[in-house]
């Protein structure tokens, strides 16, 4: 893929023009420029905007204006102002959680290259991401991405997703409204962009705290907190609370897939989860999203570890990655 990727402007225009059949905008050539400038590798990859922005195509400015005011005055969304090549965040549509800072990153990142933005407003979702719901539990492999990110075929599965289960938070619209988010259900319309946490100025990687391969422990780690979903009696089938409570239950039983031979089929059998809980290190490290009086009872549920900086997880030779809210 990344030998097929353009190399001059020209071949960059060529491409747009033939996956999306028009022409780029005006200003493409500086877009292409700065690309060049931050190193971008695949270059002409950008499928999933061209498709989420799609739907908007037919509608008028004036209609997308007037949604995105409308949508900036629900809670935990923020609006933010273009005006004359100058970026700022409405502080009358300003809806940040606490703790939470992807508003004021997300502004910092726009700077880069506002002098070639218009006057507009954008409407952003100010929560984290989660990832999409767990594959069925029948299944040894995935076969079909796709299918598998589908919430209504999955339904079963999608019941172990706080979103579905007892969202923290949840606001939903019949129109199509733009709102920029990092993450969403395949039934929902969000526009995806990347983490601005990519931008930030948080200490990067530090290869001095990072151990060789063969010095990292062979298991798999994650540690978070409780979030995903409101903390009440149904806590068990949030995503978080699920997988914790399976890596830590080592009598529950399982399915693997065992080969005799170097060419042989792969043959499932059933064995108790105690035989490989020596590869995991799972657990909580806060319990948050939850009433005061479930605090206590999920403290003796699980086994809370003390909270670890970033570089910690470079120990490990597998770090699962599962966000909590969306």
């Amino acid at each position: 893929m990344v030998e097929k990727q353009s190399k001059s402007l020209q071949e960059a225009i060529q491409e747009y023009q033939q996956k999306h059949q028009r022409d780029p905008l005006p200003i493409f050539d500086r877009w292409y420029q700065m690309a060049v400038e931050a190193n971008v590798t695949l270059i002409d990859e950008y499928n999933l905007l061209m498709q989420d922005l799609e739907p908007f195509g037919g509608l008028p400015a004036k209609k997308l204006h007037a949604r995105t005011a409308k949508v900036s005055t629900a809670q935990f969304i923020s609006r933010m102002m273009v005006r004359n090549h100058t970026i700022k965040v409405d502080p009358d549509h300003h809806h940040p959680p606490p703790r939470l800072t992807e508003v004021p990153l997300t502004s910092e990142w726009l700077e880069d290259f506002a002098e070639f933005l218009p006057d507009m407003d954008l409407a952003f979702k100010n929560q984290y991401s989660t990832p999409p719901p767990p594959q069925p539990t029948d299944l040894h492999f995935v076969p079909n991405t796709s299918l598998v990110k589908d919430t209504c075929q999955n339904l079963v599965s999608s019941m172990h997703h706080g979103f579905v289960v007892k969202p923290e938070s949840l606001y939903t619209t019949q129109e199509l409204v733009p709102v920029w988010s990092q993450s969403k259900l395949n039934t929902f319309q969000d526009l995806i962009m990347p983490s601005v946490h990519y931008h930030s100025a948080k200490p990067g990687y530090n290869a001095s705290n990072d151990p060789p391969w063969s010095a990292k422990l062979n298991q798999l780690y994650w540690t978070g907190s409780t979030t995903g979903g409101h903390n009440d009696r149904n806590r068990k089938n949030l995503y978080r609370h699920h997988l914790v409570d399976f890596i830590n239950s080592p009598n529950r039983i399982i399915t693997l897939l065992n080969q005799t031979l170097p060419q042989g089929p792969w043959q499932p059998f059933q064995t108790t989860l105690s035989i490989m809980r020596h590869l995991f290190d799972v657990a909580f490290t806060g319990i948050i999203q939850c009433d005061m009086q479930n605090w206590e009872a999920i403290k003796q549920e699980y086994r809370l570890h003390d909270r670890q900086d970033a570089d910690h997880a470079f120990k490990y030779r597998f770090v699962f990655d599962m966000d909590g809210n969306a």
